[in-house]
C-alpha cells in the first residue's frame, strides 16, 4: 500500500459524488474523482504525501526490526480496512463526499493559489512583502537622510554664530566628559577669592 489514496478509494472508504453499487454492496468510482483524490492531486498535499512517502521509505529500510515492525503494522492496517469496507456500505459516503466536493470547490474558487505548486506560493509571497515593505523601507530611510540634512544645516549655522568649531566635530560639555577629561579647578584660597571680588 504505497498510495494512501489508491488504498482508501479501493476500501471504499471514500467514494465518489456518483457512485454506482457493483456486486450489490460495494461503490467504485465512475467517472468522477472522489474528494480524497481531488485532494491528493492539489501541488501542496501531493508534495506533502510523496515527502511522507520517501521519508517513511527511508526509515523502513534504515533497519530490519524497523522494517518488521512498520510490515506488521501495514499488514495490520489492510486487514482492517478488509473489516471495515462491508460496513461502509451503510454508511452515507454518496452524501459526506459530495458535502466534501462542494467544499472543496468553494476552496478552490475563493483561494486559488491553493492550486498553485509550493515554490510559486512562496515566490510570489515573497514579492507581495517586498512590494509591502520597500516602500516604508524607502519612506524611512528618506526621514533618515532628511533628519542628517537638518542636522548638519544646524551645525553650520551654529558654527557660523559662534565662530569656532567646526560641524562635524561637536565639543562635550564638562558635564558629559569622563573625569579624566575635565579641567581641574585650582583649588579656593583667600587671595583667588580677593581677586574674584576685585573684579
Amino acid at each position: 500500500m504505497s498510495d494512501p489514496v489508491k488504498a482508501v478509494e479501493a476500501s471504499g472508504a471514500v467514494v465518489a459524488a456518483d457512485p454506482q453499487v457493483v456486486d450489490g454492496d460495494s461503490p467504485v468510482l465512475t467517472g468522477h474523482e472522489s474528494t480524497v483524490s481531488r485532494l491528493s492531486k492539489l501541488p501542496v498535499v501531493e508534495q506533502s504525501i510523496s515527502g511522507a512517502s520517501a521519508l517513511y521509505g527511508k526509515v523502513k529500510d534504515s533497519s530490519s526490526l524497523v522494517g518488521w515492525t512498520l510490515g506488521k503494522a501495514e499488514s495490520a492496517v489492510s486487514k482492517a480496512v478488509d473489516v471495515v469496507t462491508p460496513v461502509t456500505s451503510c454508511l452515507p459516503l454518496k452524501t459526506v463526499d459530495s458535502l466534501l466536493s462542494k467544499s472543496l470547490d468553494f476552496v478552490e474558487s475563493k483561494v486559488p493559489a491553493v492550486k498553485l505548486p509550493p515554490q510559486e506560493v512562496l515566490s510570489s509571497t515573497k514579492q507581495f512583502i517586498a512590494g509591502k515593505v520597500q516602500p516604508a523601507v524607502n519612506c524611512a530611510c528618506a526621514v533618515k537622510d532628511c533628519a542628517c540634512a537638518v542636522k548638519d544645516y544646524g551645525a553650520k549655522k551654529l558654527t557660523a554664530l559662534t565662530g569656532h568649531g567646526s560641524h562635524d566635530q561637536v565639543e562635550k560639555t564638562d558635564h558629559e566628559k569622563p573625569a579624566s577629561e575635565k579641567p581641574e579647578l585650582p583649588e579656593k584660597t583667600p587671595s583667588s577669592e580677593k581677586k574674584r571680588n576685585e573684579i
